[in-house]
């Protein structure tokens, strides 16, 4: 019997196929979740995101690991982060904003992380 490792959760810091038209069938609960974690990051230092499928919130991205986790693993929880960047910097912050963004990011991850069931 070949083995099987069950994933449970993934959080994706940036081939396969899939569409933009289609979301989890736990979409509700994901953004739910997404939502509580961005009131999380702004009560940091008024830092403000989006929540939603990547595809309608982000850019438009099909066949991420996220995809591909939940339909092929069919884990619980999956999300996908960006940094702080609203544009300027894209994924190459300056050095003033790198421990903040982490600062908020680690109280982002830690409301996901405490309050997935």
């Amino acid at each position: 019997m070949e083995y099987q490792p069950k994933i449970e959760s993934l959080i994706d810091a940036p081939a396969y196929g899939y569409s933009c038209s289609v979301v989890a069938t736990n979409n509700a609960a994901l953004q739910s979740l997404a939502q509580g974690t961005i009131a999380a990051i702004r009560a940091v230092y008024g830092t403000v995101f989006k929540a939603g499928p990547i595809c309608s919130t982000i850019y438009q991205a099909t066949g991420t690991s996220v995809d591909y986790v939940n339909d092929v693993s069919k884990a619980q929880y999956t999300f996908t982060s960006e940094l702080r960047d609203t544009g300027t910097y894209g994924f190459v912050l300056p050095a003033s904003q790198i421990r903040p963004s982490g600062i908020e990011a680690y109280a982002g991850f830690r409301y996901l992380l405490v309050n997935m069931r």
